[in-house]
């Protein structure tokens, strides 16, 4: 503010304006370093895949672990209407499955011990017409770390109907190690089904579409924190989710032999299904060199190239 003196002064008024001319340019490069954490947020929560419904397509996103107050949430567009949407169990008994069904989800879960007097697991069926190629959000909740209920599109929860009646248990966090599988499951864990809580869920339809702002919350103690975006930390069969290579993958090129890059919030990820080689910048061969059988007769001599697959 300007004192009385120098607003009677012209010179020493032009001298004050001056001075606080000088320190706009300041203020103003001082706000330009400052991050803007909304547009970070925004640019890392949007970042999606697209799966292609091959027979070896699915993505793996960060782990998920259940306790009281524990969410989490996707978003998908497809048109198909029966196909796996999301697994993951803790190795042993424990597991969360949503399926497309005919067009509506279908949430089956089970979170207690077999030895519980608890259901060994329970379902329930939401949604309609969830296969017609628009985007719907569906967002799971635990209010109490052993049940879950269901939403779509901002609709009512759903809660999953149990198989007998339940008795409340000790809270507690059920960590479901494997990783969040969608759209399908690597192939490793298909050729060993028994390994899995739910063996049969090898068995399903992968899914032909896209996912993205998939979020989760974290259990640092017994209750669950504020959901965060979960990363992308591998898969098959996957494009970005609008078509197009991001930044990162247009700046470092990481991907070898026609390998196709898609941006994850941890960084590219090199997509190597379409071609011959594998390993994380598709640098591996999966073929053996050629060699020759030679095969000889009475009387004449068969020389064959052949290349094992």
């Amino acid at each position: 503010m300007l004192t009385e003196t120098a607003a009677r002064s012209p010179p020493a008024m032009a001298a004050a304006l001056l001075r606080l001319s000088a320190l706009i340019p300041l203020v103003s490069l001082d706000q330009s370093r400052q991050p803007s954490p909304t547009v970070a947020a925004t640019s890392r929560d949007s970042s999606g895949v697209r799966l292609d419904g091959s027979r070896t397509s699915y993505a793996q996103f960060s782990t998920w672990a259940i306790c009281p107050n524990a969410s989490l949430s996707l978003q998908f567009r497809t048109r198909q209407p029966t196909a796996l949407l999301l697994y993951a169990d803790d190795d042993r008994q424990r597991f969360v499955q949503m399926t497309l069904v005919r067009g509506r989800l279908r949430l089956r879960y089970q979170l207690t011990a077999a030895a519980s007097t608890l259901p060994r697991d329970s379902l329930t069926t939401v949604g309609e017409g969830l296969s017609d190629g628009r985007w719907h959000t569906v967002r799971l909740r635990s209010p109490d770390g052993f049940r879950l209920v269901a939403g779509v599109d901002g609709a009512p929860e759903s809660q999953a109907s149990p198989r007998r009646v339940v008795a409340r248990p000790r809270a507690g966090v059920v960590r479901l190690s494997t990783g969040a599988f969608v759209g399908g499951l690597p192939a490793a864990l298909r050729r060993r089904p028994m390994d899995l809580a739910v063996p049969a869920v090898a068995l399903e339809r992968r899914l032909d579409g896209s996912v993205r702002r998939f979020r989760r919350s974290v259990c640092p103690g017994t209750a669950a924190g504020r959901e965060a975006p979960a990363e992308l930390e591998a898969g098959r069969g996957m494009l970005p989710v609008d078509g197009q290579a991001s930044d990162r993958c247009a700046k470092d090129r990481p991907c070898l032999h026609g390998g196709i890059c898609v941006n994850t919030a941890s960084g590219p990820l090199c997509e190597c299904d379409r071609t011959d080689f594998d390993g994380m910048t598709c640098s591996i061969g999966l073929c053996c060199p050629s060699f020759i059988i030679i095969i000889t007769t009475q009387n004449t001599e068969i020389k064959h190239t052949h290349t094992p697959v």
